[in-house]
Parts: C-alpha cells; structure tokens; sequence
C-alpha cells in the first residue's frame, strides 16, 4: 500500500488530513495558532537581536583585528570599565610590537553653530590616527588625515545636511561653542550596531579646548588597538599587564590585588557580550528568556488545546486502527498537523514581526531578511518544523497509543486529565510570576520618579541654552518662579570624570559645573560649611573653590565633613588650587542604581549650559507662557525645548517595566485563549452529566459553578509554585539598586487575585452558555 502511494502522495495525504483536522476544529485551531503566533514572534524579535548583537562593529574593514582596552574601575571602587587613563595607549603602543596603531577617544559636548542652525550635540575627542584604526566608510574627503590638524572636524552625511543642507562638505566651517571648525572629511551613516551612533562627531584631539591636548591624566579615555594578524590574545594580555603595571600600582589596594587581568584585551565585536564592561548584557539574557517562557507558555497553550480534543480524536484513531492504519501512520499524522500548525502561526508571527521591527529602537538594532538570505531561510525552516515535532510529539503519541478496543471516551480523557491541569497549572504559575515581576518593577520605578535622594526636583523647569543674562532676568522677575540659575544641563550629573594626582596615587571624581544658586535651586544644603557662590559671567575670573560631596570626603580621607572645610586637597591637575568651602550630601535626582560616586562641584561655566528654574507651583500655566514669552522676546525664532526636571526617567527601568508590562500582557492572553479552548472541550466531555444534573433539578448557576471550580484549584496551586521563585528573583534584581522599594506582600497578593479573576472571568461566559443548554439535547449527546 506504501509502496503504491509513494513518498509524495504520502506528503501530500498527512497535509490534506492535517488540513481537514485543523478546519474540523476551526475554534481550536484558531486559538492553537494565534497564542503560538505571539511566542513564535517573541523568540523571532529575541534571534534578531542576538544576531545584531553578533554583528555588532562588523561595518568597520578589518574589524576582527581590533580591540578595546579596559580597566579596572577607580572611579565607583569595583569592577573594569572602559574608561580608563589617556596614558595606557601609549604605554601599549610602546611596548607590545603587535600593535600597529593606538587611538583615543573622549566624550565631549557643546554647541555646534552654521547660520542660524544651532544645536546642543554630543561628540567624541579623536586623536588623529583614529580612522586607521576605526576606518569608516568615506564620502569625501581624506579620512587618514582627516584629524591630523587641530580645529578639524568630522561628521556625516546626516549632520552634514542638518547644518549645511548638503553632503559634500568638505573645507567649509562648522562652530564648536564660539570655535570654527574644518570639516576635513563627509562619513557615510555609522551602522547602528555600534555604540557610536548613527550619526557620530569626531573633532580633533589636538584643538584647543580638547582634554587630550594637554597630554595630562586628568581625563577617561576610550582606548582601541589595531592589532597585527592573528595575534595571540592571551599572550598580549600578560604583555599588557606588564606594561601598565605602573598604572596599575596607583590604584587602590583592593583593586589592585583585583586587577590580575588587567589591563582587558577585548575584541570590539566581543565587547557587547562582555559582562565585565557590559554589565546590561545580563539584561538581555533576562530579554532571551522571557522570550523563551513566551514560547514555552504559548507551546503549553498549544499542546493543551490538542490534548483537550483527545474525547473527539479517539473514536477516529480507532477507526483509522481497526482499517489497518499503524502506530507510525498516525504518528506522523499528528506531528504533520502540529508542523502545519506551526507553520501558520510563523507566518503570522513574521507578519507581527515586521511590524514590530517598524518600531526604531528595534529596526535600527535587528532586519528580518529572511526572503533574500538563505542562512535565515534554513534556520527558519528548521525551528518550524523542530518547533511542530517538540509540540505535537507528546500528543501524537499519547493518541496514537490508543487500541480499538477501548472505545470509550472516558479512557482518553484519564490518560490526559493530570497532565492537563499540571500544564495549566505552569501556565497559570508563569503569568502570577510575571505580573508579580511587573508590579515589583513599576512600584521601583514609581519610587525613583518619586523619591530624590538628598535633593527636591519637584517643579524645576530645566531651558536647554537658557542662560542668556536678558532670560534669566526677565524669568526671575515672574512672580510664579521662586529661584532661576545658570548650571549644567546635565546637572547633577558631571560634564568629565577627572583623574588628578592624590597622595602618590590617582583618584577619579566626577566633575560638575554649578554654583549655589543651581544647588539652590534643588535645595541642596550643607553638611558643612557654606554653599558655593554663583558661576561667574563668562570672561570673568575663575574662582577657586569648589565643594565635594560626601562620598569624595571619604575618598579623600576626611571622617568628618567639618575636617575638610578650607583644605586644598590638589597640588596639580585641572583642580590645583582649589579651596574646599562646602561639603553636599550624597544626592541625585532619581534615586542611583549605584552608590552615588565621588564629586567636586566648580562654579563654572558649563559647555552644555541651561537655566534651572524652581516653579511656586506645579504646573502652572501662565507662568510657563510668559517663560516662554521670556525665551521669545530674547531668543528670537529658536525653539524652547523646556522640560520639567522630573519627567526624564530612567530609561533602562521605564524600558524594563513597560517590556515586562506588555510580556505579562502576552501571557495573560495566552492563558486566556488556552482557558477559553479547555472550557469548551469540557463543557463537552461533560455534556451527558450536565444533562443528568439539570434532569434531577440543578440550577443554571450551580452546574456553571460545578464547570467553574475545576480552574480555581489550578490558580490556587500555581500561587504556591510561583511566589517562591517570583520572592527570589525579585530581591535578587532589587538588590542591584543601592536604593529602592520592600517587597511587598501585596504584589503577590494582587497577582494571585488577577489571575483568579482572569480565569473566572474567561471561563464564565462558556461556562453559562454549557450550563443553558437545553436538558433534552444534552441527554442525547454523544
């Protein structure tokens, strides 16, 4: 019979009869396809993203001979960072002769000028023989000279036509805070798998005004080594070591005896899988698994929905038996219809990914290519058809178990009765763990909009390029604003983190530009001493003092804050000289993940200055007209881009909450398409008994309570499987956060109770409509 058929009418029987099966059961199936859909879309976004991250750097020509030098982190007293000392590149170039060319970089900002465009940009401090090591794709101009010159600058074809309207460029001026600049070289757009941005701004190291340009450690540096060929790493690293040793010797002894590895040899398409100066990769392995318990919960509903249709599927494996069909026929039956069910919800899914992928944070990152790249094309065939085997094996080979002479119902129905409800109870465990999860995460997140630390930035108006003196006079005029002062825009942060000279070693502080009244503002007082006075007006003369917050008194060896008051710790360095005349509390707008790092706050003129002011009241409508009439009258057509200090969150926990928020949403549908499948194939194996019990006189409502309460017991045990492991977790990621909420009980609490009432809630309605069903056709059901 085989034989005669062939392989190909054998292909082609098992798809009609899986296709038949399927639009048999059409409710089922639908419900079957759509939850497997969203975990099918789920592990696509995930395997898109983990191939991005696996490009990452690829763009630049000869990118597997290029490496990033890391060490260990001075600055926050444990770990590495990238950021390390300007003098390691020498040092390395020096003595390892496998390194061909040494480049820096350093973060910079200020404001970029042509005509009337002018913007606040980021950009990076670049020694001249960067683009050897980094060569980028060029428009025009010579990119290995390009930054040979001081006052030479070089951008991209995007930030070319914002400033220019043009791309090619080349020899005309572009100002950097008053300063003109050469652009010397176009670059084509950046890949945005890289951390340089899409439309990054590289400026000469050797211009007036750059902190590598006076060749003194006073500054953090990004390091990066084009290597020979094929060179040994592990060995380089040892050579490394040796050669940053005197560095080395300067840090502190707990890092030192910490710093065997060091200086860290990494390649740049490596460094993104680097924990050590990655440490936000973990949180895209939590990303990956999340995406893999979506799969395994919509897996779960899938199998669960085939399973519950074991009562109608038995009387046709018997009849397919008692005309001769084997064990493996029917085998191969079930699996061809769970990889054609697969099959359906992957076209769905890649639908809903490119959909997805219209979002820029995740197209920017990921490109879903699979019609043009045939590596993408296997893999996915691959998972679709190992997806369906995983899916369908365990039911096709429980019904395909069945012998002809049990013919009853009942019989499939025992077999698969338990391990039913211990998926549904995994199911059910796995959606109280996430919005336990969610819960946890929004309630820190309420925290840290909430709750500054040592500081109140309720009603403070941040205005980007606001410190024009004719602004903030006519601002502090306004009887709606109580203080107005000029500070860093990027307040309390610092514009530079500075390695100065201390006591024979080097010590890493955070350097921010404000006065007094900008702490003021924020109502920051002393813990000792007096607040510093106002930054003076540009030109005038730079006054020498400075005030440090507590974590740099105890880093610089003052127990007691009234100790270091009128000291001059610096004897060098960019803060040599400067009188200590107040010492802050620890304090940050939202509360840090972190110990807030040392600090030492000059009242000085900020690259990225901005006027902060403190509103009487929240809100208030017409004192933020005429603050925007202010900015009008003394600012002309540029636009006011103002903010209240209080709406920026942190963007890495607003991430994580609203991607768990929307996770636990997915989860909740998929309980509720596989709750709302389970009920209906109840309702049908219990039809007879309904009939009987409303024959002997039970009421609607007591036979919907009988269907009812048989989905409360699985929400009650997954409660008990799910908080343990939810309770460990979560103080496990709360413990990442020097600051931050208890574990409340309620979270669990209300999780269990929204789970239950899911439940209850998708399962009533059919429920009902099984409990209305007339007594007599129930009675005469089969």
């Amino acid at each position: 019979m085989l034989n005669s058929i062939g392989e190909g009418g054998m292909i082609r029987h098992n798809v009609i009869a899986a296709l038949r099966s399927i639009m048999a059961n059409r409710l089922m199936s639908a419900l079957a396809i759509l939850g497997l859909s969203l975990g099918v879309t789920a592990t696509l976004v995930a395997a898109l993203l983990f191939e991005g991250i696996l490009n990452f750097n690829h763009f630049i020509p000869g990118y597997q001979d290029v490496v990033l030098v890391g060490m260990p982190d001075a600055k926050n007293g444990h770990g590495y960072t990238q950021e390390v000392d300007p003098r390691v590149a020498r040092l390395l170039s020096l003595a390892l002769p496998q390194v061909e060319v040494a480049a820096r970089l350093a973060n910079g900002g200020g404001r970029f000028r042509r005509g009337e465009v002018i913007a606040e940009e980021n950009f990076h401090w670049a020694d001249p023989g960067f683009f050897q090591v980094m060569p980028f794709q060029v428009l025009s101009g010579d990119l290995q000279s390009a930054l040979a010159r001081p006052d030479t600058v070089v951008i991209t074809i995007g930030t070319a036509q914002k400033y220019f309207g043009q791309d090619d460029v080349v020899g005309q001026t572009l100002q950097l805070n008053g300063r003109p600049l050469t652009v010397t070289a176009v670059l084509q757009p950046v890949s945005a798998q890289s951390w340089f941005g899409v439309h990054p701004i590289f400026v000469s190291a050797l211009s007036a005004g750059s902190p590598l340009a006076a060749r003194l450690a006073n500054v953090a540096t990004e390091t990066y080594l084009r290597l020979k060929p094929q060179v040994d790493l592990k060995g380089i690293q040892r050579q490394a070591h040796a050669a940053t040793a005197p560095l080395l010797m300067e840090l502190p002894e707990n890092l030192r005896r910490a710093a065997a590895d060091a200086p860290l040899i990494i390649p740049i398409d490596r460094v993104a899988f680097d924990a050590r100066l990655n440490p936000g990769v973990v949180e895209f392995y939590v990303a990956g698994a999340v995406a893999a318990l979506l799969l395994f919960l919509s897996s779960v509903n899938c199998v669960n929905l085939m399973v519950a249709r074991v009562g109608r599927r038995t009387t046709e494996v018997m009849m397919r038996k008692v005309c001769g069909a084997g064990r493996g026929i029917l085998i191969l039956q079930f699996l061809s219809e769970s990889i054609l069910t697969v099959l359906l919800a992957t076209v769905l899914a890649l639908a809903l990914t490119e959909w997805l992928l219209q979002i820029p944070a995740l197209g920017q990152a990921a490109s879903l290519n699979f019609l043009h790249d045939p590596f993408q094309t296997c893999l996915l065939a691959i998972y679709v058809v190992s997806l369906g085997i995983l899916v369908g094996a365990w039911p096709a080979f429980v019904l395909s178990a069945f012998r002809p002479a049990q013919m009853s119902r009942d019989v499939g129905s025992a077999r698969t009765g338990l391990a039913r409800k211990t998926l549904v109870i995994f199911q059910f465990s796995a959606v109280i763990a996430m919005l336990i999860a969610a819960l946890v995460i929004d309630s820190q997140r309420r925290f840290a909009m909430t709750h500054p630390l040592n500081a109140d930035a309720a009603n403070v108006l941040l205005v980007p390029l606001g410190c024009r003196p004719s602004f903030l006079t006519e601002i502090r005029k306004l009887p709606g604003v109580a203080r107005a002062a000029c500070g860093d825009g990027r307040f309390p942060d610092g514009d530079e983190t500075l390695t100065v000279p201390y006591q024979g070693g080097q010590l890493q502080i955070d350097r921010v530009r404000a006065g007094g009244d900008t702490l003021a503002v924020y109502d920051v007082t002393s813990l000792a001493g007096s607040l510093l006075p106002p930054a003076p007006e540009a030109g005038d003369q730079a006054l020498a003092v400075m005030a440090i917050n507590h974590a740099a008194a105890l880093r610089l060896g003052f127990t007691k804050p009234e100790a270091a008051i009128n000291t001059v710790p610096f004897a060098s360095g960019p803060l040599a000289g400067k009188r200590i005349v107040a010492v802050l509390p620890d304090f940050a707008i939202f509360p840090p993940r972190q110990p807030v790092a040392p600090a030492v706050f000059v009242p000085e003129v900020a690259d990225q200055a901005a006027a902060h002011v403190k509103l009487r009241s929240s809100r208030d409508a017409g004192t933020l007209q005429a603050i925007d009439r202010a900015w009008r009258e003394t600012n002309g057509t540029r636009p006011n881009e103002r903010f209240f200090v209080s709406d920026r969150p942190d963007e890495d926990l607003e991430m994580s909450a609203i991607a768990l928020s929307i996770c636990a949403l997915f989860a909740v549908f998929l309980a509720c398409l596989g709750l709302t499948g389970l009920t209906v194939a109840a309702a049908e194996r219990q039809t007879k008994e309904i009939g009987i019990r409303k024959a002997m006189g039970a009421s609607t409502g007591q036979v919907a309570l009988m269907l009812l309460k048989h989905f409360v017991r699985p929400v009650f045990w997954a409660s008990l499987l799910a908080w343990p492991l939810a309770a460990l977790l979560m103080r496990r990621w709360l413990s990442g956060f020097t600051y931050h909420v208890d574990l409340s009980p309620w979270a669990f609490a209300i999780a269990s109770g929204a789970a239950l009432a899911i439940a209850l809630f998708t399962v009533s309605g059919q429920a009902i409509l099984a409990a209305r069903q007339k007594t007599v056709l129930a009675l005469r059901y089969e």
